[in-house]
């Protein structure tokens, strides 16, 4: 954008006076023409109100005049007056010129402003794209340093295998010497793996009769642990009978000793008491007991 030469109260100054030396009339165009066409209008306005302010108003002495030199006076004065309206609405038009000036220029610098707020968005997008262009290719960077290290490592690896591939070529001669010695050993080893197969197939026979034999005598024991609990239940009732006899006997026991220790207690038996002894007891069907207590 294209700046508009800066001007000086001074310089406007020296315009105004030089315009109203002349006999020109004093306006913002004048002076802005005076000065070549430089400083915005409303700078030029505005310094030219300054130089106004500025200037002596001379005060006239009063003085005493004839009435019919007063009238013509007074006409002069009105003419005067006249004249002036008609200049001080000249410059209130120029002054209204002046501010539709302003306002355009007003609006141009507004554009202008606009322009220069959108070239600078636009060269702010334009950075920002450019920064991550080279956000970008920083990136891309990183990464072609990654492959070149990734490629160089690769190759140096290539190089390794084909020393090694080299040095198992040079080998070849006892590799194959190797390569007879592990087929002679797999070839023993499928013997040996053979003869184990037929040696398991033997074992597994004997187990399978092994087991065989297990479950007959596994029977058997089953058969002998069935005779045992019938000869313990056999056992069992003998000795349940065992006891009852021993208990029969030693309750008869029991008695006789009772049946003698009331005898000797009674005292011997007399023949009277003998006779009805044993009338009672043939009456009863009963055995007549003896003196020693026996029936």
């Amino acid at each position: 954008m294209i700046r508009e030469a800066s001007i000086t109260q001074e310089q406007v100054n020296a315009a105004a006076n030089a315009l109203r030396a002349a006999g020109a009339k004093v306006t913002v165009r004048a002076v802005r023409k005076e000065l070549g066409d430089v400083g915005s209008q409303s700078t030029v306005m505005r310094m030219l109100a300054d130089w106004k302010s500025e200037q002596v108003q001379v005060p006239e002495a009063p003085m005493a005049l004839p009435a019919p030199l007063q009238r013509v006076l007074a006409d002069y004065l009105a003419k005067l007056i006249t004249e002036g309206k008609v200049e001080l609405s000249a410059e209130v038009a120029e002054l209204q010129q002046v501010n539709g000036d302003l306002g355009i220029e007003n609006e141009r610098l507004i554009s202008q402003l606009e322009a220069v707020q959108a070239e600078n968005a636009a060269l702010q997008s334009e950075r920002d794209a450019y920064a991550g262009r080279v956000q970008q290719l920083e990136a891309d960077l990183g990464v072609s340093r990654a492959e070149t290290e990734h490629e160089r490592n690769a190759a140096a690896s290539v190089r390794t295998d084909l020393a090694k591939s080299q040095l198992r070529l040079e080998a070849v001669p006892g590799l194959e010497e190797e390569l007879k010695a592990a087929r002679a050993e797999a070839a023993k080893e499928r013997g040996d793996r053979v003869i184990a197969e037929q040696k398991a197939a033997v074992a597994a026979a004997r187990l399978e009769g092994a087991e065989r034999e297990r479950e007959r005598i596994e029977s058997a024991l089953r058969e002998a642990s069935a005779r045992e609990e019938q000869a313990n239940v056999q056992v069992n009732e003998l000795t349940a009978q065992l006891v009852d006899g021993r208990l029969v006997r030693a309750r008869g026991e029991r008695e006789g000793r009772k049946l003698v220790d009331l005898r000797r207690a009674v005292g011997p038996v007399s023949p009277e008491r003998k006779a009805g002894s044993e009338k009672r007891s043939v009456a009863r069907g009963k055995p007549t007991p003896d003196a020693s207590g026996t029936p």
